[in-house]
Parts: C-alpha cells; structure tokens; sequence
C-alpha cells in the first residue's frame, strides 16, 4: 500500500493529525472547564509539520526525476491538488452551514464574524473573518503556497527555493509599504520554505538546504520576534520532521506503532477536516452524561479516528476516484 510513498513523510502525516487531534481535544475540554488547563495545547504543532511536508512534498513531485512529470504542468499541478482538498472540504462547509442556519451559535463558539463565501473560497477577507470550518484556515496557506509554487515548477530545486522565497518577501514588502495587514503576511507561509529547504537536505544538497533554513527563521524573528510560531511550535516541528527523515532508510517501519502512524497518514485530511463535529457532539452529549473528563478525553480521539476513517473509506477516496476519473474522460473526449 505505501511502496510509492516515503514512510516517514506518511508517518509524520499521521502524527501531525493526531496531534491536532489531541490539542482540539485538549482544548475544547478546557473550554468547557473540564480541564483546568489546555494541557495539549503544545501538540497543535501538528498544523506545522502539515506545512513543513507540503513543502517538501510538492518538490518530490515535481522534481525531474519524479516519476511522473504531469505535475509539471501548472493546470495539471493545480486540478491535482483541488481533486484532493475541495470536494471533502465542500462537503463539510455545507454540512457547517447547515448547522450554523439551525444553531448559529455551535459554529465559532468562541466568536467573531463568520463569513459564508470566503469560506467556500478560502479567502478570510476582511481581515480576521472565520471560516464555517475554523481549521479550513490552513488550507489558505495551503493553497497560497502552491499558488507561489506553480509558477516555478519546471524551475530547478535551487531555482525553486530562492524564487518562492522572494515571492513571500514581495508579499511581506507590499503588505508593509501599504499598510495592509492580511492573512498573507502572516510569516507561517515560511514553514513551506523549511519543507523545502528539508527536501534540499533529503537530496544531499546540505549547502541551499541550510540557506533556506536560516533565511526562513531570520525572516520570522525579523517579522515576530522570539514569540512566533515559526520559532515556537514550528521549530519543534522542524526538529521532528528532520529528525524522521534522517532515519528514513534505516528501519523496516513494519512494526504495529508504524503501521498504525502510516495508517493515520492515510486517513490524515479526513481525520483533520472531520474531527471537530465529533470533539463539539462529544462535547455536548457529555453535558448529559457528566463523564470522567480523561474518559471523555480518550473518546474524542477515539471516535475522531475511527470516523475519520469512515469519512476517508466511504467519501474521500470515493470522490478523489470520481472526479479523476472525470477529468481523464474529459480529456480523452
């Protein structure tokens, strides 16, 4: 099932689901005072490993010696990459905004203004709108970061790295000189530059790979000082991914605890988009029943599994199939 895959990319995919599986988890339980304190507030790191693999990763598939050069092509690159996140990221929106007509008050509980459209879009204008799906706001980032990448895709690796850097510095340099504060300013957009410099470093290209790791992390504490994520939850991220690629080719990943990662690897973006409906349902039945807090706990991250699952076996691979295969007829017409 996975020989096409890097084991630790996909381990790492699982871990950083279930990480923010955990601090989801951990924090609606502290909001609900069942905690006294959102104990894993640490673990949503989780989004920052996200980043740092989807830098690397959009290098390996279009590297020239991928397997397949189709990503490549930039209409190519950006169909593949929407077949794999809207339509299940649609399909929880409208379910959200299904819920917010009936019970406004369940989505964004914690407040602020939601915006409908921009969250089909994922365009959180103005500044600071939510999303029906409050982690949606990850795939903005997302989808800014392959927007900055498809432009150099037949670019070398090196060519890459220092082009979609100065593309995040016009955005930081545009944003400041006209006094515009939006999401795209915000300097998390260079953990992708880490996943590429962590890309260059998996290559032996040890040179560009520290230059992308200093210019990245300068870049952060010039924009947020020691107190940004970049150099907060995203070091830690940073630390771990390097780590797991360093061993890549050093064990087997045979054994239960890997097999059980690489299966969450697999079921990671079903995982991450489904799992708040049942941390709130959790949330709200337990309000009823008055359970132990830890028993509580370890039900959200059980159920928020194996519904995930659900979601990835009978809706995600479904879609991905049908609309892939859409397209092939479309151009084979």
């Amino acid at each position: 099932m996975h020989q096409n895959k890097m084991y630790t990319i996909q381990i790492l995919r699982g871990i950083a689901a279930l990480s923010v599986v955990f601090s989801h988890s951990s924090h609606k339980l502290a909001q609900t005072k069942l905690f006294t304190s959102d104990f894993f507030s640490f673990a949503g790191f989780g989004v920052d490993i996200f980043f740092m693999i989807s830098g690397f990763i959009m290098m390996f598939i279009t590297g020239v010696d991928a397997k397949d050069n189709k990503n490549r092509n930039i209409l190519s690159f950006f169909k593949d990459r929407i077949i794999r996140i809207i339509p299940l990221y649609w399909f929880f929106t409208i379910l959200s905004l299904a819920i917010f007509c009936i019970m406004p008050g369940s989505i964004n509980s914690s407040g602020g203004d939601t915006g409908i459209l921009q969250s089909f879009i994922l365009l959180p204008v103005p500044n600071g709108t939510k999303f029906l799906i409050q982690n949606g706001w990850t795939l903005t980032y997302e989808f800014l970061f392959y927007f900055a990448f498809s432009f150099f895709l037949v670019r070398t690796d090196r060519e890459k790295l220092i082009f979609v850097l100065l593309t995040f510095l016009a955005i930081d340099v545009s944003s400041s000189f006209f006094g515009l504060q939006s999401f795209a300013s915000y300097s998390i957009k260079y953990e992708f530059i880490l996943g590429i410099g962590l890309y260059l470093f998996f290559k032996k290209d040890y040179l560009y790979a520290v230059l992308a790791f200093l210019l990245a992390y300068s870049i952060a504490f010039f924009n947020t000082g020691l107190g940004g994520r970049v150099l907060n939850e995203g070091l830690h991220a940073f630390i771990l991914v390097l780590m797991f690629l360093v061993v890549e080719n050093k064990f087997s990943w045979k054994g239960p605890v890997s097999l059980f990662l690489l299966f969450l690897g697999d079921i990671s973006f079903s995982l991450y988009l489904s799992h708040p409906f049942v941390i709130q349902g959790i949330s709200i039945l337990n309000s009823h029943l008055s359970l132990n807090v830890y028993v509580v706990f370890v039900l959200m991250v059980l159920c928020s599994i194996i519904f995930g699952y659900l979601i990835y076996t009978l809706l995600e691979k479904k879609m991905v199939s049908f609309f892939k295969n859409k397209k092939l007829k479309k151009v084979t017409v």
